[in-house]
């Protein structure tokens, strides 16, 4: 297992067709998320499926809270002004949105796939 500060088992996973990655960069403001090359961030439809995996959920410990990941954003006029998240609190899980890309109150964590077809 590689060193990494990630809220899982540190390993790609696939899931529904996508190769997943730890989320990472906890804590880091949307403008701020760094992107390798190949990877992205998943639609809201590919987190809507991904959270809907009971595998998935249970990887990616959501159980546990204080793991939101930002999703691209699903709505043309709001790209690049506005960040998009899936939020866990308490028991549920909710999409999210904030024009705050800069303070600590948008920032997330990123979970980057590739799409394996």
């Amino acid at each position: 297992m590689k060193d990494c500060k990630c809220v899982c088992d540190c390993q790609e996973k696939e899931f529904n067709g996508l190769l997943c990655k730890p989320i990472e960069q906890l804590g880091v403001a949307y403008k701020d998320i760094k992107v390798p090359k190949g990877w992205r961030l998943p639609t809201a439809q590919e987190g809507i499926d991904l959270v809907n995996n009971a595998d998935f959920v249970k990887w990616i410990k959501f159980e546990d809270g204080g793991h939101d990941f930002y999703v691209e954003q699903p709505f043309k006029k709001n790209a690049g002004k506005r960040a998009a998240w899936f939020g866990c609190y308490g028991s549920n899980l909710d999409l999210s949105g904030d024009g705050s890309l800069i303070d600590n109150f948008a920032a997330r964590g990123v979970l980057l796939v590739w799409s394996k077809k």
